[in-house]
């Protein structure tokens, strides 16, 4: 005659068969579940913060919003930015920041206590004309720099590439270090650009 005992090791609890269960197992099995559920809730909230975590202070995502960064940059085009390491930040690059209340998506052009102004046309910075690759006569002469304008210590100057259709520093005046949030390093989409982002 078979015997139906199974050693300990074999004993599994259904959740779903409580109704087969003695009313011991019962309580035994509602216990297990009340854990399996307390632990699934705990993962979702250690994931749910690790995401906010990693969002708030190593990598974000951005989404270009209007037409002041073109041709370097498209609206709809979506990039990560790097929040840490933003002490001394290189001219050139390109920066998430706080300006005038919004967030925007801009070059930095000058660094702290360098003096930029346009002179027919081109920026110069300390008397020597910018050497950069955006070839683009600024036509459109608005804001600080009609006259020579020294960027405070602890700011930066920046402009968009779309030098004759864009609010920037020539607007609002330079940026406080505080108010930039991010440092684009990644590009995510369109796919064909899809790779690490040159400073330019």
């Amino acid at each position: 005659m078979e015997s139906n005992r199974v050693s300990n090791d074999e004993k599994t609890v259904d959740c779903k068969d409580g109704d087969n269960l003695s009313s011991s197992n019962r309580v035994h099995a509602d216990k297990s579940c009340g854990v399996i559920s307390y632990r699934k809730i705990i993962l979702f909230l250690c994931v749910c913060l690790t995401v906010v975590l990693f969002r708030c202070f190593v990598i974000d995502r951005v989404i270009v919003d209007g037409n002041s960064m073109n041709a370097t940059l498209q609206s709809g085009d979506v990039l990560w930015a790097r929040k840490y390491g933003l002490d001394n930040l290189e001219r050139y690059s390109v920066v998430v920041a706080r300006q005038n209340g919004r967030l925007v998506i801009k070059r930095v052009v000058g660094l702290p206590n360098e003096t930029i102004q346009i002179i027919d046309g081109r920026i110069y910075i300390n008397g020597e004309i910018l050497q950069d690759d955006i070839d683009c006569e600024i036509i459109r002469l608005v804001g600080v720099l009609d006259e020579p304008y020294t960027i405070p210590d602890g700011c930066y100057f920046i402009m968009g590439d779309n030098r004759n259709d864009s609010l920037d520093s020539r607007n609002y005046g330079a940026v406080l270090q505080k108010d930039i949030k991010g440092l684009i390093v990644f590009q995510v989409f369109p796919f064909n650009k899809i790779g690490e982002f040159e400073r330019g």
